[in-house]
C-alpha cells in the first residue's frame, strides 16, 4: 500500500512539474487556423486545459500526502487582493458571461483565467524545488523565446512560414508573431532577455552552455530589436531605454561573474546593435529585407483616448468607480466612451478591443478598488524583492535573483504602456513562480512556509484510512477535472464550428450560395447548441438566416413559384428575428450585436416593402446608445428616415454623420440625394462637386465611383434625377464603391462645404 502510495506520489508531483514545463514552452509559441481568434483563444484553452491537469495532480499529491504546504511572502495578500477585487468586479459586471470567460473569442482577461494564473504562481513554487529546476524552466523560456523571435524576424524579412495553413492568409503579412500581437513582442522579449541575461552569467564557467544562451539571447535580441521598431517613434525610445537599464543593473550586481562571461555578453550585444541597425537604418534595411519591411505596425490606440476611455468609465457611479464596469469589458466601454475627436484619428473606424496600456484597461475595467490592488501587489513585489536582495545568497542564486527580480520591475513598466495578451500575464505570474522558489532553494531556512495536516488527529500526519479529508480532496479532484474537461472539449468544439461557419460565408459563391449558406447556418448552429451563451454565435446566426432567407426569396422569384418555399422561408424569419433579438439579450452592451439586429431588420424592410421600418429604426437607436459617435449609425439612420419620409430629420443625422467624419463619402453622397429630394439642388451639387474633388485629388478619375459622381452632376435638379410626386427613390450610395476615409490622402486640401441651415 505504502509502496502504491510513493508511486501516485511521485507520479502526480512529476505531473504537476511537467504541466508547467509544458505550458512555459508553448504559450508564447502556440497558434492555431481553426477558430476565428488564432492566437489569444487557443492559447488560453491551452493553458486552462495543462492547468486543469497541474491544479487536478496537486490535489491528488495533496490527498495522498496528507498534508498542504505554501511558500509564503509577504506579497501574497495582495495576489488575494487583486483577485477578491476582481470577483467584486465580476459580481457587478455590465457583462457577467464576459467578465468570467473573456471578452468572446479570447478568455485572456477573464477571472476564470486569473483563477488559474494565480493557482499556478502557489503550485509552481511547491514544485521548484532545486536548482536544476529552475535552470530548467529558465532554458525552457529562453528556447520558446528564441523560436519566437525567429519566426518573427522571418516574417518581417518577406519570409511567410504559415501563409497555406489558414483560410483568410492571416499569417501572411510582416507583423505576424505567435505571441498575439507586434505590438507586445517586444515587451515580450525585452522581459525575457533580462533574465536570460542571468541565465548567460551563471554559466561562465561552463563554455558550451554559455556558448548555447549566447546563441539564444542573440537571436532574442534580434527579434526584439526588429519588433522594437524605430528608435525614435513610440515606444522605441522607452524599450532601449529600460532595456539597457535592466541589462546594466542585472550585469554590474553580478559582479565578477559578469566579468567572465564579458565576451559573451559583447556577441549579445552585437546582436542587439546589428538589429538596431536593420531596423533603424532604411539602406541597411533596403538592402537586407526590402522595401517593404517598414510596413510592420498594425493600428494603436492613443494613449489619451484610453486615459478618456478608463475616465469616463469610472464617472458612471460610484459602483462604476469603485468596480468598474468589469473584467474584460474594454471593448464595450470603447465604443461606448470614445470622444467624438477620435474619429479626425486614422484609426477612426477601428474598434479596439484593447487600451494602449494595461493599467489604464484595470482601471476602467476594475475600477479603483482594482488599481489600488494592484498599485500595492507591484510595491509589495518590490519591496520583498529589496528585502531579498539584502539577503545573503551564493552564486549561482544571486545572479538569479537580480536578473528575475529586475525582469518583474520591467513587466510593472510595460503594464504602464502596452496591454498584455495571455503570454504577457503567464509570463509575469510564472516569474512570480520562479523568484519565491529561487529564494527558497537558495535559503531555506529564510523561507517560509505554511503547513496543514489533513488528518483528523493533531498527533498523525500521516492519511489513515479514517481521515476523511484527504478522501474528499479525491472526489473533489475528479469532479473538478471531469467537469473542467467537458466545458473546455464543449467550449473549443463550438469555436471551430463557428470558424467553420465564418469560412463558409468567406468562401460562398453567387451560384452556390444557397448551399454555402445553409453550410454556415448548420456550423453555427452547432456552435449555439454547445455554447448558447456566447452572444457573438447568434448575432452572425441571425445574420447569415436572413442572408439565406434573400436568396430563398430570390429563388421564389427566379422560379415564379411562390409556395414551393414558404415554409423555409417562414422558419429562415422567425430564426433571423430571434436570433438577433437573443444576441442582444445576451450582452445588451455589445454595439455589434444591435447592428446585427439592424442589419436583419434593413434586410426584412426590402424584403416585406417596409413592414420592420419602425423595428430596424429602434436597433440604430439602440446602436447609437452604445457607440453615439459612429458616422456610419447617423448615415444609416438618415437613410432609413429619408426612406420613411421624414426628410428633416434625415437632413440632420446624415450632417451629424460627416460632422463626425467630414472624408465618410458615402454619407455626403446621400446627402446630396437627400438635399436633390428637398429641392436643394446648389447645396446638393456642392456635395456631388466635393467628392469629385477628392476622387481627382486620389487620382480615382478612371474609378466607376468617379463615372456615377460626374454623372449624378449632369442629372441633378431634373426632372429624371428624384420626381417626388411619383414616388421615386433617390438612388443611394450602398451601390457605390467609394475609397474609405483611411485611404483617402491625409493631407490634400479639400474644399469641405458648409453646413446648412
Amino acid at each position: 500500500m505504502e509502496s502504491a502510495r510513493s508511486r501516485i506520489v511521485a507520479l502526480t508531483r512529476g505531473t504537476t512539474l511537467g504541466g508547467i514545463f509544458l505550458l512555459v514552452f508553448l504559450v508564447p509559441l502556440l497558434f492555431l487556423p481553426y477558430t476565428v481568434e488564432f492566437y489569444e483563444f487557443n492559447k488560453s484553452v491551452l493553458f486552462l486545459g495543462v492547468m486543469l491537469v497541474v491544479v487536478v495532480s496537486w490535489l491528488i499529491n495533496v490527498a495522498f500526502t496528507g498534508t498542504v504546504s505554501f511558500l509564503k511572502t509577504s506579497f501574497d495578500g495582495w495576489i488575494f487582493g487583486v483577485l477578491g477585487v476582481s470577483l467584486l468586479s465580476l459580481i457587478f459586471s455590465i457583462d457577467a458571461v464576459t467578465s468570467a470567460l473573456g471578452y468572446s473569442g479570447r478568455l485572456s482577461e477573464g477571472v476564470i483565467i486569473l483563477m488559474f494564473m494565480v493557482a499556478m504562481t502557489f503550485i509552481g513554487r511547491q514544485v521548484i524545488t532545486s536548482l536544476k529546476i529552475i535552470e530548467g524552466l529558465l532554458w525552457c523560456v529562453l528556447v520558446s523565446s528564441a523560436l519566437l523571435s525567429l519566426i518573427s524576424v522571418l516574417h518581417f524579412s518577406g519570409v511567410f512560414l504559415f501563409e497555406h495553413i489558414d483560410q483568410f492568409e492571416t499569417t501572411a503579412v510582416r507583423a505576424f508573431t505567435t505571441v498575439g500581437s507586434p505590438n507586445v513582442l517586444p515587451f515580450f522579449l525585452l522581459t525575457v532577455l533580462v533574465f536570460g541575461m542571468g541565465l548567460l552569467i551563471s554559466h561562465g564557467m561552463k563554455p558550451i552552455k554559455a556558448l548555447i544562451a549566447t546563441v539564444l539571447l542573440s537571436s532574442i535580441a534580434l527579434g526584439f530589436s526588429v519588433s522594437a521598431g524605430n528608435f525614435w517613434s513610440w515606444p522605441g525610445i522607452v524599450l532601449w531605454a529600460v532595456l539597457v537599464g535592466a541589462l546594466v543593473y542585472v550585469i554590474v550586481l553580478s559582479g565578477k561573474w559578469s566579468k567572465m562571461v564579458m565576451g559573451w555578453i559583447i556577441i549579445v550585444g552585437v546582436a542587439l546593435a546589428g538589429g538596431f541597425l536593420l531596423r533603424n537604418v532604411p539602406a541597411v534595411t533596403n538592402a537586407v529585407v526590402g522595401e517593404e519591411a517598414g510596413a510592420y505596425t498594425v493600428p494603436s490606440l492613443q494613449y489619451d483616448v484610453s486615459w478618456r476611455i478608463a475616465a469616463s468609465t469610472l464617472s458612471q457611479s460610484p459602483v462604476r468607480g469603485l468596480l468598474g464596469s468589469g473584467p474584460d469589458t474594454f471593448p464595450n466601454d470603447f465604443t461606448r466612451f470614445r470622444p467624438a475627436e477620435y474619429n479626425a484619428s486614422e484609426n477612426w473606424n477601428v474598434r479596439f478591443s484593447r487600451s494602449s496600456s494595461q493599467l489604464l484597461e484595470i482601471m476602467g475595467n476594475v475600477g479603483v478598488l482594482g488599481l489600488v490592488a494592484w498599485m500595492l501587489l507591484f510595491f509589495a513585489v518590490v519591496r520583498w524583492l529589496i528585502s531579498v536582495g539584502k539577503e545573503n545568497h551564493e552564486y549561482p542564486f544571486a545572479t538569479y535573483l537580480h536578473a528575475l527580480g529586475a525582469a518583474l520591475v520591467v513587466m510593472m513598466i510595460c503594464a504602464v504602456v502596452v496591454y498584455f495578451t495571455v503570454s504577457m500575464w503567464f509570463l509575469l505570474w510564472f516569474l512570480l513562480a520562479v523568484v519565491v522558489g529561487v529564494r527558497a532553494v537558495s535559503n531555506p531556512r529564510a523561507a517560509e512556509r505554511l503547513k496543514l495536516s489533513l488528518s483528523l488527529s493533531r498527533e498523525r500526519i500521516s492519511v489513515e484510512e479514517h481521515d476523511i479529508l484527504p478522501y474528499i480532496m479525491l472526489v473533489s479532484s475528479v469532479i473538478l477535472f471531469v467537469a473542467g474537461s467537458w466545458w473546455l472539449t464543449r467550449f473549443y468544439r463550438a469555436e471551430v464550428e463557428y470558424q467553420q461557419g465564418r469560412i463558409a460565408v468567406a468562401q460562398a459563391q453567387e451560384d452556390e450560395a444557397l448551399q454555402d449558406l445553409t453550410e454556415s447556418l448548420q456550423h453555427i448552429g452547432n456552435a449555439i447548441t454547445g455554447i448558447g451563451y456566447r452572444d457573438s454565435y447568434h448575432a452572425d446566426y441571425a445574420v447569415i438566416a436572413v442572408n439565406l432567407l434573400k436568396e430563398y426569396t430570390r429563388k421564389a422569384q427566379d422560379e415564379n413559384d411562390d409556395q414551393s418555399y414558404q415554409s423555409i422561408q417562414a422558419t429562415l424569419l422567425s430564426v433571423s428575428t430571434r436570433s438577433a433579438e437573443k444576441a442582444t439579450e445576451l450582452n445588451p452592451t455589445n454595439v455589434r450585436n444591435w447592428e446585427s439586429r439592424a442589419y436583419v431588420y434593413q434586410e426584412l424592410v426590402k424584403l416585406t416593402g417596409g413592414g420592420y421600418g419602425d423595428a430596424l429604426l429602434a436597433a440604430i437607436n439602440q446602436a447609437l446608445l452604445y457607440d453615439p459617435v459612429r458616422p456610419q449609425l447617423y448615415h444609416q439612420k438618415g437613410v432609413v428616415l429619408s426612406l420613411g419620409g421624414l426628410d428633416d430629420e434625415a437632413l440632420e443625422e446624415l450632417k451629424t454623420a460627416l460632422d463626425l467624419q467630414p472624408l465618410y463619402l458615402p454619407a455626403r453622397y446621400d446627402l446630396a440625394m437627400q438635399l436633390d429630394k428637398m429641392g436643394r439642388t446648389d447645396d446638393a451639387r456642392k456635395q456631388l462637386e466635393f467628392i469629385q474633388n477628392v476622387l481627382e485629388q486620389n487620382d480615382l478619375r478612371d474609378s466607376t465611383a468617379y463615372t456615377q459622381i460626374r454623372e449624378a452632376l449632369m442629372t441633378i435638379g431634373t426632372e429624371s434625377s428624384a420626381e417626388e410626386d411619383e414616388g421615386v427613390v433617390p438612388e443611394d450610395s450602398s451601390g457605390i464603391e467609394f475609397p474609405s476615409a483611411e485611404e483617402i490622402v491625409p493631407d490634400a486640401e479639400y474644399d469641405v462645404p458648409e453646413d446648412f441651415e
